[in-house]
């Protein structure tokens, strides 16, 4: 989620995208995200989610006013980019500075994946459409084994 006082992007706005997980479970109601604004309701997602399914970096949206505060909300994803994204957890003894995660997370950068991170537990990791992600797949496994992490999909559709 974006703090309220994270200043955006010059031209970005803010999109609210509405959690499937119902509250009383603990987890948030809403993932804000970064969108550019394509007209007509349209919105191109600039960053890669950490608790929504189904949305990935570069996808366009559909979204208008809802809640109190005419927030922008997201409606409907009109069209994918071809982008996945995977959640990765790290386990209570590593963080994102930890050097282990460090060396992992640049071996994804090195394949040409991107990442955000959440410090100090969580990665939202971006598989571009060019990229085979079974190479990716393969390089989650060794942590996974030895404990680091635990990994999802949130959104293995390619289209």
């Amino acid at each position: 989620m974006l703090p309220e006082e994270e200043e955006l992007p010059d031209g970005f706005v803010r999109l609210v995208v509405p959690l499937d997980e119902p509250p009383d479970k603990g987890g948030p109601e809403f993932e804000w995200v970064w969108a550019e604004p394509l007209g007509n309701d349209r919105y191109r997602i600039e960053n890669s989610p950490f608790f929504a399914y189904g949305l990935s970096y570069d996808d366009v949206v559909r979204a208008a006013p809802g809640g109190p505060d005419a927030e922008l909300r997201v409606e409907d994803v009109e069209r994918k980019s071809g982008h996945r994204t995977l959640r990765l957890a790290l386990d209570p003894r590593f963080d994102i500075a930890h050097p282990e995660v460090r060396q992992f997370l640049d071996e994804l950068l090195d394949l040409g994946c991107t990442y955000e991170g959440l410090p100090p537990k969580l990665v939202a990791l971006d598989v571009p459409p060019e990229l085979d992600v079974a190479q990716v797949v393969e390089r989650l496994q060794s942590p996974f084994r030895d404990g680091v992490l635990l990994w999802e999909w949130a959104d293995p559709r390619r289209c």
